[in-house]
């Protein structure tokens, strides 16, 4: 229920903020090797709306824009949805920003 909670408010939020823009309809895409499972650290070179998926090398490792605020993540491997242990860790640097998005993907 409190993930849930989380996917509503930041929903509501991106409504208020950008209201009928692209990046309220679309979760945010992480695509992962063929075969990949295991640790995903994402490393925010910048925050904003990614115009683009962000793609993990063989070690788990990307970098990329990340959204400005906790969304949903989609992730792909071979064009196909891929499971999440769980929810992401979503850090911040002292500014706010998100500066480090972390998750573990399921075989």
């Amino acid at each position: 229920m409190k993930r849930y909670a989380m996917q509503v408010a930041a929903g509501a939020a991106c409504l208020l903020v950008l209201s009928g823009t692209e990046a309220c309809s679309k979760p945010f895409q992480v695509v992962v090797p063929s075969g990949f499972h295991g640790t995903v650290v994402i490393n925010c070179s910048s925050v904003g709306t990614p115009s683009k998926p962000i793609a993990i090398n063989e070690e788990g490792a990307g970098q990329g824009t990340c959204p400005p605020f906790e969304s949903s993540i989609e992730v792909l491997r071979d064009g196909r949805h891929a499971h999440m242990q769980k929810a992401p860790m979503w850090d911040t640097a002292l500014d706010g920003n998100t500066s480090t998005i972390r998750f573990v993907v399921q075989p």
